[in-house]
């Protein structure tokens, strides 16, 4: 059993549709509700990070889903989640890269996402390798290029607890 206060360790909690109002990352989730119209996820094709908030775009993290095993290759990592987790896992498989619970709870939602094609708000709890507690709101959203199935998925978190949680992992030190 893992132990709360380990590093590493994360807890996840789902969060209701109208969190989304009052949260930072709101734009990436208009913008790909926007792309998506009536469908169930817009084709990647069509995204382009200059129409979002460029501080937005460092909070984002997109990953190719790939099948036969199932795993997830990290398309883009943006660089605050890259100062976040002092790693950059941009080109690689998650199953090559030894990591934390962070990426961890994403490839366990992975067949949720293939499965339900929605997106989903969460509330994380993270422990830091620096003991240091820290809670973020993330937006997970499929994409599909063929209109039927989930073939890349898009998280956004919330750039301000990220700027937090640096300024506060630096007061550690």
């Amino acid at each position: 059993m893992t132990n709360f206060r380990s590093p590493g360790y994360i807890e996840e909690q789902i969060l209701e549709p109208g969190v989304i109002e009052r949260s930072a990352i709101k734009p990436v989730l208009d913008y790909w509700q926007d792309l998506r119209g009536h469908r169930i996820a817009p084709r990647w094709q069509e995204f382009e990070f200059m129409k979002l908030p460029p501080p937005l775009i460092s909070c984002l993290e997109i990953y190719d889903i790939l099948h036969d095993p199932l795993d997830l290759k990290v398309r883009f990592f943006g660089t605050g989640i890259t100062k976040y987790l002092g790693l950059d896992f941009s080109g690689k498989r998650l199953s090559e890269c030894e990591h934390h619970g962070y990426l961890n709870k994403l490839v366990d939602a992975l067949p949720d996402i293939l499965e339900n094609k929605q997106h989903s708000l969460h509330l994380l709890t993270y422990v830091s390798v620096k003991g240091i507690t820290y809670q973020t709101e993330t937006v997970r959203m499929p994409f599909s290029d063929d209109g039927i199935n989930v073939d890349k998925v898009m998280t956004a978190v919330e750039p301000g607890t990220l700027k937090d949680f640096l300024e506060m992992s630096s007061a550690a030190d």
